[in-house]
C-alpha cells in the first residue's frame, strides 16, 4: 500500500514560522546550490522510495550495448536482449527486479539488498537563469542506494560473486521532495566481473531511449531536467520528451552467407520499401531456377527495423574491415552491404569473421522473423 504523502518542507517551514509569517519563495533551495553526501537511510526517505512507481519496461544503457557476448569483450549478461519488460516486488530490506528480455525467452531476476546509508546529490543546473525562476532554483537530484546483488537467469554472472549494485533514482525539484519529483531510475551492476547499466521510467514519465547513451541520430541530448530553462521552472510530473523515434528502413541492404556445398542465404531490401526478399537454398549457391531455391517476400514492421539497427550497432558492424579471409579453401563466404541513416558498410570474407559476427547473424534471423541465416 502506498504510504500517505509526507508534508513538503515548505509546509514544515510555514508551520515552524507560525501564523502571519510568509515563507520566501525558493526557501527550500539556494541558487548555485550543490550538495553531495552519504547519509543514514531514514524512515522518511525510505517511505518516499517505497512510494515511487516503477514503469513496466527497462533498457540497457546505450553506451553499454556496444559489447559482444561471443568474441570475449566485456558483455556480462548471458543473453542478447537490450530491452526488457519489468515487474518489481518490494520485500523487507530488498527490491526484486524480474526482467523478461526482447530476444527469445531470456529472463532473469535481480535482488538488491537495501543498504543502511543513501548517497544524496543535488545541483542547480542553470544558475545563470536566476531571473526566470520566481519560485527559486530547480535542482537535478540523485538518490543512490548501493548494496549486495543476487542474480538468476541471464543475470547470474552480472550479479555474481563480488558484484555490487547501485540503484540511482533521478529527480528534479527544490528541497521540497516527494516520490513524484523522481522521473527515472538506473541500476548499475559493477564489480570484478564487469559492469552494465539498466534504466527505466518512474512515476509515469517517458524516458528517452537514448537518455543514458548516445542518441542514434547523433543529436546531443539535453542533460537538464525537462522544462528547466528560459521557459520557466520544471513542472511536477512533466514527462521527459522522447528524443528517439524509430528509424526508417535502410536505403540499401544486401546480405549473403553460404558456400559451395551446403545452405546459402541472401537478404535483399526492395528499394523504397520496408520489405525484403529472402532467398534460401539448402544445398548450393542461389541461382535463378536452381533446384531447391526458395523465395519469400517479408514486410518488416518499424519496431523490428529499429531493433535490428540496435543489434548492428551492438555488433560493431560499422567498424568492420572491408575484407576478412583465411587461407582455407571452400568453407563459408559472406558479404554485407548496408547504407542506413548516415552509416555505410561494405564488408565480406571467406572462413574468417570480425568480432560481433555471431551477434550480427542472430540479428538478421530476428529481422526475418526466425528464418535461417547461418
Amino acid at each position: 500500500m502506498r504510504p500517505a504523502a509526507l508534508p513538503g518542507c515548505a509546509a514544515l517551514l510555514a508551520l515552524a514560522a507560525g501564523p502571519g509569517l510568509a515563507v520566501p519563495a525558493g526557501a527550500c533551495a539556494d541558487s548555485v546550490q550543490r550538495h553531495a553526501a552519504a547519509e543514514r537511510l531514514s524512515q522518511r526517505r525510505m517511505e518516499i522510495v517505497e512510494a515511487m512507481r516503477f514503469g513496466d519496461s527497462a533498457m540497457i544503457a546505450g553506451a553499454e550495448i556496444n559489447r559482444d557476448p561471443v568474441e570475449g569483450r566485456d558483455w556480462i549478461i548471458d543473453g542478447n536482449s537490450t530491452r526488457f519488460s519489468l515487474s518489481l516486488d518490494r520485500r523487507p530490506g530488498r527490491m526484486v527486479f524480474t526482467l523478461n528480455g526482447d530476444w527469445g525467452h531470456e529472463t532473469g531476476v535481480l535482488t538488491l539488498t537495501l543498504p543502511k546509508k543513501i548517497g544524496i546529490f543535488a545541483v542547480d543546473t542553470a544558475p545563470d537563469e536566476e531571473g526566470d525562476r520566481p519560485t527559486g532554483p530547480m535542482l537535478y537530484r540523485q538518490w543512490r542506494l548501493t548494496g549486495a546483488i543476487v542474480g538468476t537467469g541471464i543475470f547470474r554472472r552480472a550479479a555474481g560473486m563480488g558484484q555490487k549494485a547501485t540503484l540511482i533514482l533521478h529527480g528534479r525539484g527544490n528541497g521540497c521532495l516527494d516520490a513524484d519529483n523522481f522521473y527515472a531510475w538506473s541500476l548499475l551492476l559493477h564489480g570484478p566481473v564487469g559492469k552494465t547499466t539498466l534504466y527505466g521510467p518512474l512515476n509515469g514519465s517517458q524516458v528517452a531511449s537514448c537518455w543514458m547513451g548516445p542518441c542514434p541520430d547523433g543529436r546531443v541530448k539535453d542533460r537538464r531536467p525537462s522544462g528547466q530553462g528560459k521557459r520557466g521552472m520544471a513542472r511536477r510530473n512533466e514527462a521527459v520528451p522522447a528524443l528517439r523515434t524509430p528509424l526508417p528502413p535502410p536505403a540499401k541492404m544486401e546480405l549473403y552467407i553460404g558456400g559451395f556445398s551446403g545452405p546459402n542465404y541472401t537478404v535483399s531490401l526492395i528499394a523504397g520499401t520496408d520489405t525484403v526478399r529472402y532467398r534460401s537454398n539448402p544445398q548450393t549457391f542461389i541461382r535463378p531456377h536452381a533446384p531447391g531455391t526458395r523465395e519469400r517476400v517479408l514486410a518488416i514492421p518499424p519496431r523490428r527495423w529499429q531493433v535490428f539497427r540496435d543489434r548492428l550497432d551492438a555488433a560493431g558492424l560499422w567498424a568492420w574491415r572491408k575484407e576478412y579471409r583465411s587461407a582455407a579453401l571452400d568453407g563459408t563466404q559472406w558479404s554485407v552491404a548496408i547504407v542506413w541513416h548516415g552509416r555505410k558498410i561494405e564488408a565480406g570474407g571467406s572462413n574468417d569473421y570480425p568480432a560481433g559476427f555471431r551477434l550480427y547473424k542472430q540479428a538478421v534471423r530476428e529481422l526475418l522473423g526466425g528464418e535461417e541465416f547461418e
